[in-house]
């Protein structure tokens, strides 16, 4: 499975590098919120678009990391909270030993 993974990621580079070499000599102009850039090449667009979707996908994964974080903890810290009281309860309960009470 790893490997045709890796295969399928050779693939999409390959088509992603073809793509590329077939806009080189291609330039746009580019409108960024009433900022005119004149003559960007083409590619430079993909690599920075690619970029900038990548950090912000990093930040968005790394503040879920966190929330997850602080939910294990949360988690972590009630289920101690239980054991101690399961404890306590078999320690006090009517079951000594392990033999159920008699009746």
């Amino acid at each position: 499975m790893r490997l045709l993974g890796i295969f399928f990621w050779i693939v999409f580079g390959a088509i992603v590098l073809w793509f590329f070499t077939l806009n080189l000599g291609q330039n746009v102009d580019l409108n960024l919120f009433g900022y005119k850039v004149y003559g960007v090449n083409l590619v430079m667009v993909f690599f920075l678009t690619l970029f900038v979707g990548v950090i912000l996908g990093a930040l968005l994964l790394v503040a879920q990391v966190f929330k997850v974080r602080s939910q294990l903890s949360h988690l972590r810290k009630e289920n101690s909270e239980l054991l101690r009281e399961i404890e306590s309860l078999q320690r006090s309960g009517p079951f000594q030993s392990g033999q159920p009470a008699q009746e």
